[in-house]
C-alpha cells in the first residue's frame, strides 16, 4: 500500500494539475483513494505521503525515515518555504483517514457498559500519558 501511494503521489505532484484533474474527473480517483485508504489509517508512512500530495511536495525529495512526530512532520514539510495547499481534492481523503482512525480508537477504548451500574469508572479507560497509548488499542 505504501509503495502504491508513493507512486501515486509522485505522479500527481510531478505531472501537475492536469494529471490531478484527469485523476479526479475521469475515474473519481480521489473518491476511490479515500475509500481504500480508510482502513490503512494506522500506517505512519501513509500520512506524510498524503500530506505531500495535499501540499504539492515531491515525495522523492522527502526523507520518510524520520520518526513520526509533529516536530518531524513540520520540519519535513516546512523547510525554508511557505506551505500552500496545492491539491485540495486530497483533503477529503485525509479527513476520511482521520475519521476512520478516530472511530477505531473510540470503539477500542470504549468500556463495556454494565446495565446494573449507574456510572462508569473513567480512570480505568484513561491513559496516563500519550506515550503509553497507541491508536490501535493493541
Amino acid at each position: 500500500m505504501v509503495h502504491a501511494a508513493k507512486i501515486l503521489a509522485r505522479l500527481l505532484v510531478v505531472h501537475g494539475s492536469g494529471y490531478s484533474k484527469k485523476f479526479s474527473e475521469k475515474n473519481g480517483g480521489y473518491t476511490v483513494l479515500s475509500q481504500h485508504l480508510k482502513r490503512w489509517w494506522n500506517i505512519p508512512a501513509l500520512w506524510p505521503i498524503c500530506l505531500s500530495i495535499l501540499l504539492g511536495r515531491d515525495i522523492a525529495l522527502l526523507d520518510l525515515d524520520r520518526p513520526f512526530e509533529v516536530s518531524e512532520l513540520r520540519n519535513l514539510f516546512l523547510g525554508d518555504s511557505q506551505l500552500q495547499i496545492a491539491y485540495p481534492e486530497m483533503l477529503p481523503v485525509i479527513m476520511g483517514m482521520l475519521k476512520s482512525g478516530l472511530r477505531s480508537t473510540v470503539l477500542v477504548s470504549e468500556p463495556a457498559i454494565d446495565p446494573d451500574s449507574s456510572k462508569t469508572d473513567a480512570s480505568s479507560t484513561a491513559c496516563p500519558n500519550m506515550s503509553s497509548c497507541n491508536l490501535t488499542g493493541k
